[in-house]
């Protein structure tokens, strides 16, 4: 018999609870100071320069990605209307790029969500006691009870801070905010810092995009560990 995928994530929720006994992240806060450097960093052309240059990147090593279409406007406004908050520009402004993918790691190694994903996402996420998502808290990568976030915000705003949260760990703020996120990508890719190998793998020199992550992200956590 098959999981469904909600089904998959609240097991791996049990499990990392029973196991690890880790905190829910209560304690996490958004602070006034991350969204004023997430809007003071907000730049659409940077983030569409950004995501097209990762694109080109897997597409020249043949990586196997494959991103969907666009969301259209009208279609964009109505699956949003159901949402109990407002999303930053930024996010929109990538699913109208492209909505999602039907392949896995577009990212590092996390599936960038289409817009109906990241909302099933997030209601799963909220229903889950074990997970104790909170309600600001707006999935957008995801990658086996792990995820990157934004803040779902009470007004519209261009951009939110990244955070990342993982069941094992606590939540933490991971990037400046999307546009800087993928730019930070993109230039590891771009300096050789992310490579495919010749049997098709992606490997990534963790100390080189660490340093990457510090000059473009300042005051973030470098959201892996460390070899």
């Amino acid at each position: 018999m098959q999981c469904s995928r909600h089904a998959v994530l609240f097991l791996a929720l049990a499990a990392s609870a029973l196991v690890c006994g880790c905190s829910s992240g209560d304690d996490f806060r958004i602070t006034d100071e991350m969204r004023e450097q997430a809007m003071r960093h907000a730049d659409s052309a940077v983030l569409i320069e950004s995501a097209e240059a990762l694109r080109r990147w897997h597409a020249e090593r043949r990586t196997g990605i494959r991103l969907e279409p666009g969301i259209g406007e009208r279609s964009l406004e109505l699956t949003l209307g159901g949402l109990p908050c407002t999303l930053p520009d930024e996010l929109l402004t990538l699913w109208r790029w492209h909505d999602g993918e039907s392949s896995d790691a577009f990212i590092w190694y996390h599936e960038f969500l289409s817009l109906r994903e990241s909302i099933d996402e997030y209601r799963a996420l909220r229903w889950s006691p074990l997970s104790r998502w909170h309600r600001d808290w707006f999935p957008v990568l995801r990658f086996q009870g792990e995820w990157f976030f934004v803040e779902c915000a009470q007004t519209l705003r261009a951009a939110s801070p990244v955070m990342h949260y993982f069941v094992e760990d606590e939540p933490r703020y991971a990037f400046v905010n999307l546009t800087t996120m993928l730019r930070t990508v993109a230039e590891a890719a771009r300096s050789g810092a992310l490579a495919v190998d010749d049997e098709g793998n992606v490997r990534d020199d963790v100390a080189a995009i660490a340093a990457i992550h510090r000059r473009l992200n300042p005051g973030a956590s470098f959201p892996y560990a460390m070899p």
